[in-house]
């Protein structure tokens, strides 16, 4: 039995969304944020500040600035948990002045008798139905941390790439976040366990039940935790 909203072998997602239109205003928090963030860019970056030219172009901070200038914050984020066989994703609705709104999730199944590479096209396939019919912002992304079995982690890091590619392609604005910066976003507390933070998802989206199953449900938790941060705009950003 499938669980909620399945990706399986690039069956197209039938739910649809329609976003809201996003008002030109301009919310003068963000030249606090900048200010405030100015030294950490740069020892980040070395002796350019936030107002300087790098190699490809203004500091990505300044950019991000004008970027939230024009959508005020009213956006769609998708995070993606990745994984071989099953891929996580969640999308939220996100603006300043209500909490988020969760608007979908579901997980991408890729079949365990295929090989490699046929499971990383379903994957690309799946990651860009669900980019081409929400249409998000922004996309966060959980970065492999570590893994204490290598064939695992081998096979996670090859659906991370592939998502990685995949996102940047149809989206372009991809951030990453570890496993801890996602616990400490969402519980204050960096060694939080599963059903901790799986908790915390169902607290901030209102929901009746902890969303399953629970790749979706760190899906979420990705997406939530750059709702949280975004406002930092090139610290996070790949």
């Amino acid at each position: 039995m499938k669980e909620r909203n399945t990706v399986d072998f690039g069956v197209p997602l039938k739910r649809s969304i329609k976003k809201r239109k996003k008002p030109l205003t301009i919310n003068f928090s963000y030249f606090i944020i900048l200010a405030q963030n100015r030294e950490a860019v740069k020892s980040k970056n070395g002796a350019h500040g936030i107002f300087s030219a790098r190699k490809g172009g203004y500091n990505r901070l300044f950019i991000d600035f004008f970027y939230k200038l024009q959508y005020n914050d009213i956006m769609i984020i998708v995070g993606f948990d990745p994984g071989l066989a099953t891929l996580g994703y969640g999308v939220i609705r996100k603006d300043d002045k209500r909490k988020p709104e969760m608007v979908d999730y579901g997980v991408v199944l890729t079949p365990k008798d295929k090989n490699l590479p046929d499971r990383l096209i379903m994957i690309e396939k799946g990651v860009k139905q669900i980019i081409d019919k929400f249409r998000p912002d922004e996309i966060a992304i959980e970065e492999l941390f570590f893994a204490k079995n290598v064939k695992t982690g081998i096979a996670v890091a090859h659906s991370r790439g592939v998502t990685l590619l995949t996102a940047t392609k149809e989206c372009g604005r991809i951030f990453e976040y570890t496993p801890l910066q996602i616990k400490q976003a969402l519980t204050g507390y960096g060694r939080a366990d599963k059903n901790q933070i799986q908790q915390m998802v169902k607290t901030f989206l209102g929901l009746k039940a902890v969303p399953k199953p629970d790749d979706a449900a760190d899906a979420l938790a990705v997406a939530l935790c750059h709702a949280q941060t975004n406002k930092l705009g090139g610290l996070f950003r790949v």
